[in-house]
C-alpha cells in the first residue's frame, strides 16, 4: 500500500523522508495540502530535504504586526537575522503605523 497522508501520497519520497513527514505532520497535527505535497515533493528532489526545511512547508510564517516590531525597541527594531522581504514588510507596517497615527492626531 503507498503511504498517504491527509489523502495525499508520499510514494515520491524516500522511506525516511516520509517518515519525517508523517511525523511533522502529526506534530504539527496539520493537514497536507495539494499545494504543500508539491513543495514537499520538489524540496525531496534536493539535498537540502530536512526536518525545518518540511516545518517551514507545513507551518505558515508567523506575521509580523507593528506590535511586534515596536516591543523589542531595547534589542532593535529590525532582527539580525531578518531577510530583505522581512525588512521591506516592517517598513511598510512602520510608515503605516505612521502615516494613520498622524491622521488620528488630525481628526481630534
Amino acid at each position: 500500500m503507498l503511504p498517504m497522508i491527509s489523502g495525499v501520497s508520499l510514494s515520491y519520497l524516500a522511506e525516511d523522508q516520509q517518515h519525517i513527514v508523517c511525523d511533522i505532520s502529526a506534530e504539527c497535527d496539520k493537514k497536507i495540502s495539494t499545494a504543500q505535497a508539491e513543495k514537499i515533493k520538489r524540496l525531496g528532489q534536493t539535498e537540502d530535504f530536512s526536518a525545518s526545511a518540511v516545518k517551514q512547508i507545513l507551518l505558515p510564517a508567523k506575521p509580523w504586526s507593528v506590535a511586534n516590531a515596536f516591543s523589542n525597541r531595547s534589542k532593535g527594531l529590525i532582527p539580525k537575522t531578518a531577510t530583505a522581504q522581512d525588512i521591506e514588510r516592517i517598513t511598510l507596517l512602520i510608515k503605516d503605523y505612521f502615516a494613520r497615527s498622524g491622521k488620528e492626531k488630525s481628526d481630534t
